[in-house]
């Protein structure tokens, strides 16, 4: 979904649409929620297991979504109107890149568990 996204954010930069600032802000959530995956991956990779992975995962797996939409949301808006008319991709790539909110766990359902490890307890899988 990351890279549905950065489709859509790589027709902006290349079209020129919006100023320096918005398509660096694009540039930013699409790297920074990269960096983020990346991290996780490598701390799995080092085969870093418990509780702390798992509370880093699942932050970084609300938060990337979170720069999905933004930045998907922003790309769409900054491409126009007439390129969501006109190109059956922009709206394609911007109803998929919504997709990841479908899959589990949910932001609603890992909420609960994150608000009590934020309180100092103890992370529960259910």
């Amino acid at each position: 979904y990351l890279g549905v996204a950065s489709a859509l954010v790589e027709r902006v930069l290349a079209g020129g649409r919006g100023d320096a600032t918005e398509r660096t802000q694009l540039a930013v959530e699409i790297e920074g929620a990269m960096a983020a995956l990346e991290g996780v991956a490598r701390a799995m990779q080092t085969r870093e297991r418990g509780e702390d992975i798992l509370v880093q995962s699942l932050f970084v797996r609300v938060a990337v979504q979170q720069a999905i939409e933004r930045a998907s949301a922003r790309a769409a808006e900054l491409l126009g109107g007439m390129a969501f008319i006109g190109s059956p991709d922009v709206a394609y790539l911007l109803s998929a890149s919504r997709a990841l909110a479908f899959h589990p766990p949910s932001r609603l359902s890992v909420a609960p568990a994150l608000d009590e490890y934020l309180k100092g307890k103890p992370m529960l899988v259910a």
